[in-house]
């Protein structure tokens, strides 16, 4: 009756006894799991790994370990899982059964991955801000130059338009700073 899911297999990894929660979270009936290879219920990705610590485990390095791995339903869907692995052993020390103590941590997962991407979303925008500040610093010398270029020369002259038209256009830079700025909530909105 324990909310974690829990199974018994052979050394051979094939289920011969599990609770009714380890049955929901791979979504078999308790006599469909009877005999099923517990590493044909994990993604294929991570079927390795488990194997690597599968071997530590029954060449005696180790006693337990946990892992964190994909498992695949019976409706071949996905979850992630965090497993608690045990070595049983008889009185005289000879490995017997293995337990295994499943939890589903999807959420979890899903909730440390909408982290990381809020995270590098955060980084963007620092970088952002970073770069419209210093190409805002770029377009007020362009907009100064420009002023002094007007102011030197005839208003009807074409060195006069230019230097009009180059001020123009950093304003219209500096309008989109502003813009990246207010997105990277570095600039108070008017």
């Amino acid at each position: 009756s324990a909310s974690i899911g829990i199974a018994i297999s052979h050394l051979d990894r094939r289920i011969f006894r599990s609770n009714s929660a380890f049955d929901r979270m791979l979504g078999y009936r308790p006599e469909e799991l009877y005999g099923l290879d517990l590493r044909d219920c994990i993604h294929l990705e991570d079927v390795e790994a488990e194997n690597t610590r599968l071997r530590a485990l029954l060449s005696g390095e180790r006693d337990s370990y946990k892992s964190e791995l994909r498992y695949l339903r019976k409706d071949k869907t996905f979850f992630w899982g965090s497993n608690a692995v045990v070595l049983v052993r008889t009185d005289d020390g000879v490995p017997v059964a293995i337990i295994d103590m499943l939890e589903d941590i999807t959420e979890y997962r899903q909730a440390q991955d909408q982290l990381a991407e809020a995270q590098k979303l955060e980084a963007i925008g620092r970088l952002v801000g970073a770069v419209a500040h210093d190409f805002n610093n770029l377009l007020t010398g362009i907009m100064l130059y420009c002023d002094l270029m007007s102011a030197e020369t005839e208003p009807d002259s074409r060195v006069y338009r230019h230097a009009s038209e180059v001020h123009l256009a950093a304003e219209h830079g500096a309008a989109l700073v502003r813009q990246l700025l207010t997105i990277t909530r570095k600039h108070v909105v008017d």
